[in-house]
């Protein structure tokens, strides 16, 4: 075989390797830009966009640290590493925090050893915030690049 179409094999197989590597990397953005939207922070933005008065959020309380709270320019994702983060990012979205209910929300449960046995009861501890508009605290968290 010619020395020229092992370099032609070559060549296509590190432009498909690039072309795969720059679609990875766009799906990974997309799919952080997607979190986003979803979390608290990135609804937040949307009702504060569209002009709602009031913005309510639930959030089983054990999964806070999964949170996006920002997005650098980059596309990186900062998560929240407690409650606070996220309350403050929704803050800073333009909402005042004007109450909120924590609750158990029970999965499972079972009894043991009949009438005087023991109870296994799983579940979440799930808390609702309610926030109103407030014009003069939009200011969202801007995150450098390489911080995420």
């Amino acid at each position: 075989m010619p020395f020229w179409r092992t370099e032609e094999r070559g060549t296509r197989a590190v432009e498909e390797w690039n072309r795969q590597l720059l679609a990875d990397e766009a799906g990974a953005r997309e799919r952080a830009q997607q979190e986003f939207e979803e979390s608290p922070t990135g609804r937040a933005r949307a009702a504060y966009d569209d002009g709602l008065e009031i913005f309510q959020f639930s959030l089983p309380l054990d999964e806070v640290t999964s949170v996006p709270v920002a997005r650098a320019a980059s596309g990186e994702v900062h998560l929240a590493a407690d409650i606070s983060d996220v309350l403050d990012a929704v803050v800073r979205e333009g909402w005042d925090l004007h109450s909120f209910s924590t609750v158990f929300a029970m999965r499972t449960a079972s009894v043991t050893g009949g009438g005087t046995g023991r109870a296994d009861v799983s579940g979440d501890l799930v808390a609702t915030y309610v926030f109103l508009r407030e014009e003069s605290s939009h200011a969202p968290l801007e995150v450098p690049e390489g911080n995420a």
